[in-house]
């Protein structure tokens, strides 16, 4: 997980477009970790490699203006995104603290009577619970009785399959014999 975000920001690293935050934690994990140094190394290497052989190709003020305003877009687009989720998260919390304060009150006073109504639930669902755990007790009964039957059943038929092979086997052996 860390090895992608670090390597999302190695291009950003060698276009002069990361920010310090970014930068900072790009170089903590490039201490760290020896396989995302040497792909490090290796993009600088490879880009090095590539911008030596096209300088003379592409004048340097193209490539600047080009970079300048990738990392204004970039810069631009990662300011914008907490602004939105920043707004959606102030009305979500505005409306949890509204309601809050709108039950909290009537839970503090009514305290005495949801426990009352709680027991009273509690106590006229008792015979309702008991009906439940009957029927679930009656359904493993007739589930244990329809297990044991199926078995029976199959040890059945495997008998007569066994019965019918040797009778067929009997039947071969006198035709055999009287041949």
């Amino acid at each position: 997980m860390n090895c992608s975000k670090a390597h999302e920001y190695f291009m950003k690293h060698i276009d002069n477009c990361i920010g310090a935050m970014e930068a900072e934690w790009l170089d903590k994990h490039l201490m760290k970790c020896e396989k995302c140094r040497e792909d490090f190394v290796s993009y600088e290497a490879i880009l090095g490699a590539i911008m030596a052989e096209n300088e003379d190709i592409v004048p340097d003020e193209l490539e600047s203006l080009i970079m300048d305003q990738i990392c204004d877009l970039s810069l631009a687009k990662k300011d914008e995104e907490p602004d939105k989720n920043a707004g959606k998260t102030h009305i979500v919390v505005s409306i949890v603290l509204m309601i809050a304060m709108l039950v909290l009150p009537i839970l503090i006073t009514r305290w005495d009577s949801i426990i009352d109504l709680q027991v009273t639930l509690s106590t006229a669902l008792e015979p309702a619970r008991l009906a439940v755990s009957d029927f679930i007790a009656r359904l493993y009964i007739a589930a244990d009785a329809v297990d044991m039957f199926v078995d029976r059943l199959l040890y059945g038929i495997l008998f007569a399959i066994v019965a019918l092979v040797l009778v067929q086997l009997g039947l071969w052996r006198k035709s055999r014999a009287a041949e």
